[in-house]
């Protein structure tokens, strides 16, 4: 009996010493702080430091995907805009071709009309510099890069070949508007022989000849054998053709050539050579309307011709 009495009062001493424990305030603020603070790490909250950098980095992705969508949708609409621009490019030179040749065969009749003048007055006259400056061709090289640009490497080789014959065509350009210039000084030089100066004309007239030649095989070259540049000429005379018939007064094209025809030596072989090297099919028209050109040329009233040539001081 008396070993359960001491049992019981050490059970109580224990029960005093827990509860005298637990009442203390030190104790108690140890257990709040603890507490709260596993509160605080195991409870949900949206702006926790570690998720805001989480959010941060995700957010930067998706940003960096858009970019480069649309940095792709920027670089398309680019190269598209670029092919277009080529194209473009590429269809303007062609009808340039067409213009060219048209030109060409036009200061050919100008060539061979004021050779016929000059020869008539034995070259004791020679043209005003702006009268053979209208001969003088006008070619724009500032784009002929443009014919380099490729988006295919496999391309590359025949865009070269494409830009080296645009140059080749400028250079003959070049070389014709340097020959004109010469054959100026020399029909303004009375010193200089008349041979001289039809040797001067021949030049030009080769020139004109290679040069309509070049244009024809380089259009072929760039845009197929199916180019219409070699037939455009045709068409350039039949329209002028059919001009010249709706409004013939006094003097006809047939005319034209009858009172040509002491010149047909001189004209002939030129034109025929020009013919040749163009494959003009219907020379029979191209001839007819070159003569009548070259007489429009020569029978300008007195005026005009005064006002494009100038007579040596006797």
């Amino acid at each position: 009996m008396l070993k359960h009495i001491i049992k019981l009062m050490q059970y109580t001493d224990t029960l005093h010493i827990v509860k005298d424990t637990l009442l203390d305030e030190e104790h108690l603020r140890m257990i709040q702080e603890f507490t709260q603070k596993t509160a605080s790490n195991t409870a949900f909250s949206f702006w926790r430091e570690a998720d805001f950098w989480e959010y941060l980095a995700i957010g930067l992705s998706f940003l960096a995907i858009v970019l480069a969508v649309v940095t792709a949708i920027l670089q398309w609409k680019t190269e598209r805009n670029t092919r277009m621009s080529l194209s473009m490019k590429n269809q303007v030179y062609e009808s340039i071709f067409k213009l060219l040749l048209n030109d060409l065969y036009r200061i050919q009749c100008d060539i061979l009309s004021l050779q016929i003048i000059l020869i008539e007055n034995d070259f004791q006259s020679y043209p005003t510099k702006r009268y053979l400056k209208k001969m003088m061709i006008k070619f724009d090289d500032s784009n002929l890069d443009s014919f380099l640009v490729v988006f295919n490497k496999e391309d590359k080789g025949e865009a070269e070949e494409h830009y080296l014959k645009m140059r080749e065509i400028n250079r003959l350009i070049h070389n014709y508007n340097v020959n004109l210039e010469i054959l100026m000084e020399h029909l303004k030089d009375s010193s200089v022989d008349t041979s001289t100066k039809l040797f001067d004309f021949s030049i030009i007239n080769n020139n004109i000849c290679f040069l309509s030649k070049k244009i024809i095989q380089t259009a072929e070259s760039i845009y197929g054998k199916n180019s219409d540049v070699g037939t455009s000429l045709l068409h350039y005379v039949k329209k002028a053709l059919e001009f010249y018939q709706s409004s013939e007064t006094n003097i006809t094209s047939i005319d034209s050539y009858t009172n040509l025809k002491k010149y047909e030596d001189i004209i002939n072989p030129v034109l025929n050579n020009y013919f040749e090297y163009t494959n003009t099919i219907s020379t029979n028209e191209a001839m007819l309307l070159a003569y009548r050109l070259i007489s429009n040329e020569i029978d300008k009233n007195d005026s005009d011709v005064k006002n494009n040539l100038i007579r040596f001081k006797t």
